[in-house]
């Protein structure tokens, strides 16, 4: 049951991917078009490790013309880029860092970049996630399931014009210190509204949501710079019904979230 359910999301999110998208890994080499259909279906499944069907179906799913010995060629050809595990005696494989970056380097453009965030260099991660956050404008929507004192860290990053709504849950071990400053933060910073969602188990996805583009977040942004992450970064032009999916859902959770003071 669990291989078909598994199967099922694979090809539901496949099938469902943007046609900008779909158009842009379509025009990629199998070796990049391999690491591509990995991180989607972990970003987008929760699906870290595809056996080779499954890469297939997710190709076939989203109207991409791949073979199985080509895929296959570029498995064996990915070395470090992709990690491999028996499951259930299959041979499955994920990703790796090293496979991302390679994405980074690859889809970088006008409507796809995604950023690597190297987790052993925190005043250079800091101020790589800082150039981008202070870019943002408009009405700048965060959701993150975790909060705590280094959160206030990363909002302080956002515009000052800007408005930015926080939806997050639940507290890290450093709450007691999170709020003795959230009032010092709200005067400083009175642009940016922070919400409680009452059903933490509803709240899973961490992104950033602004006027023209979704921001995909690999780790929360307390925790940005202190472990290997990413951040990708999508416009709304590649995108629309995705971000317009994201809005709602975000807009639906808002009004029953509690104010944080």
């Amino acid at each position: 049951m669990k291989a078909a359910a598994q199967c099922s999301d694979i090809s539901g999110t496949f099938s469902g991917l943007d046609e900008g998208l779909r158009h842009s890994l379509a025009d990629l080499r199998v070796g990049n078009l391999v690491l591509c259909l990995l991180a989607i279906a972990a970003d987008k499944c929760g699906i870290e490790y595809l056996t080779l069907r499954q890469i297939l179906d997710a190709a076939e799913a989203a109207s991409i013309s791949v073979s199985d010995e080509g895929v296959r060629i570029a498995l064996q050809r990915a070395k470090r880029k992709i990690q491999l595990k028996k499951i259930d005696g299959k041979r499955c494989y994920k990703v790796s860092m090293l496979g991302r970056r390679e994405i980074q380097d690859l889809l970088s453009n006008g409507n796809l970049h995604i950023l690597f965030i190297e987790g052993n260099k925190p005043r250079t991660d800091r101020k790589k996630l800082s150039g981008l956050l202070s870019e943002l404008s408009g009405t700048i929507r965060v959701c993150d399931p975790y909060y705590g004192v280094n959160s206030l860290d990363a909002l302080e990053m956002f515009s000052k014009t800007s408005s930015v709504l926080v939806l997050t849950a639940q507290a890290d071990s450093t709450a007691t210190r999170f709020s003795s400053q959230l009032k010092g933060f709200r005067q400083e910073y009175p642009n940016v509204q922070l919400r409680k969602y009452p059903r933490q188990q509803e709240l899973h996805d961490r992104y950033i949501l602004t006027d023209d583009q979704l921001l995909i977040i690999g780790h929360g942004l307390k925790d940005i710079g202190n472990k290997e992450s990413f951040v990708i970064v999508i416009k709304k032009t590649l995108a629309p019904d995705l971000w317009a999916q994201v809005l709602s859902n975000f807009d639906t959770k808002w009004p029953l979230a509690v104010p944080m003071s």
